[in-house]
């Protein structure tokens, strides 16, 4: 498994810092986690990212825990550690590994605080969020076959399994390449282009996954509802198990998971666990611009968000080991 590391250029090593990217065939070469990590390590933070095979397929499985962790123990053992309990920092899905170390017993203690990024408690919840606009809040399409390809095992009459995923993956990379909304001749136009191998049954459930066909929301209620050996994705049983501090950064205008979910992830925690939530509306999901606010004053309350955010990380990467 490859993994990316930033190192300060020409400055003293302070602190360290493990990130989990979300479900992104990018993963760590992602530009906005790349830009991030760049910042951090002018900042004099050692920054790793591993590249999780599961993560970099859009596929969420528990072995994608287990890499993290195999990354995680690998960054303890760089030249370059200082003395320091690193930090854990997630982008949505990526919560669950970062979960999975910063609550194991031979980890927790290691560890000098955790943030997410547009996490989540109950990970049916994003899934839901992400597809239904009956709540008003907009969505983008593009996002919608992730869910269809982790639920793939509760789709009814999936035919050629690895086809179809494969299409899927193909539309993505297809589609994901530009921040731009696109329209919806564009996106038909390039599932065309992707489904080519597909027979008509097949495309007409892979349309269905790229929300361009009919029936799409009640074969995800469907799936859902049978999909409880998926359970083991939710958050709340790793919380007691957590020794270091928590925040829960939450764009207000994402549209893949709902802020009440990060909401419900700090009040679940222990109640002598510190654990903060910063709401923003600075960014969304994955890091794009999101509307924010007009205003001056609301500019400024942006502003002071993101500077509790940067704290927050240089807090919990240079924590030092007693």
């Amino acid at each position: 498994m490859e993994m990316l590391v930033w190192s300060p250029p020409n400055r003293p090593v302070r602190g360290a810092l493990y990130v989990i990217p979300g479900l992104h065939f990018q993963g760590p070469y992602h530009p906005r986690l790349e830009r991030l990590a760049r910042i951090a390590a002018h900042a004099g933070i050692l920054v790793a990212s591993p590249a999780l095979p599961d993560f970099l397929s859009m596929r969420v499985r528990p072995g994608a825990t287990a890499d993290a962790m195999a990354g995680f123990e690998a960054f303890l053992s760089h030249p370059q550690m200082p003395q320091v309990k690193p930090g854990l920092m997630s982008i949505s899905f990526g919560a669950h590994p970062v979960m999975g170390i910063a609550s194991s017993q031979n980890h927790r203690d290691r560890i000098g605080g955790i943030l997410t990024f547009g996490g989540y408690l109950n990970w049916k919840a994003p899934i839901r969020f992400s597809w239904n606009d009956a709540d008003g809040v907009p969505f983008d399409i593009r996002n919608n076959p992730v869910a269809f390809g982790f639920l793939i095992d509760y789709l009814p009459n999936v035919g050629r399994r690895e086809a179809l995923l494969a299409a899927w993956d193909q539309y993505i990379r297809l589609t994901w390449v530009q921040d731009e909304a696109m329209s919806e001749d564009q996106l038909r136009a390039l599932a065309d282009q992707a489904s080519t191998s597909l027979s008509d049954a097949e495309k007409r459930l892979f349309l269905q996954g790229c929300r361009l066909e009919d029936g799409a929301l009640d074969l995800l209620e469907q799936a859902l509802s049978q999909a409880e050996g998926m359970d083991w994705l939710n958050i709340g049983p790793m919380l007691a198990h957590l020794r270091a501090p928590l925040f829960a950064v939450h764009a207000a205008d994402d549209v893949i998971s709902p802020l009440e979910e990060s909401e419900a992830l700090v009040q679940a925690c222990p109640p002598d666990l510190p654990a903060q939530l910063l709401r923003t509306g600075l960014y969304g999901h994955s890091g794009q611009k999101g509307s924010g606010g007009a205003g001056l004053g609301a500019l400024s309350r942006e502003m002071l968000t993101f500077e509790r955010m940067i704290s927050a990380l240089v807090r919990i990467s240079t924590t030092p080991i007693v």
